[in-house]
């Protein structure tokens, strides 16, 4: 998730700088990417009536 608070607290510590904004957007949707699409899957764990049990 891009947390927009995050981009707006970074337009404020780099004002003349709108390329941070712009690098941490591409930086968490890649990272977000590769969580989702790298590592097969979002949540690699599974709630169970006993607990939690690893898929892999």
């Amino acid at each position: 998730m891009i947390n927009p608070v995050v981009l707006t607290a970074t337009a404020v510590a780099f004002p003349d700088s709108p390329a941070m904004v712009v690098a941490r957007l591409l930086a968490t949707a890649a990272a977000m990417g590769w969580l989702w699409l790298g590592r097969g899957g979002w949540a690699p764990l599974r709630w169970t009536s006993h607990g939690v049990r690893e898929d892999r």
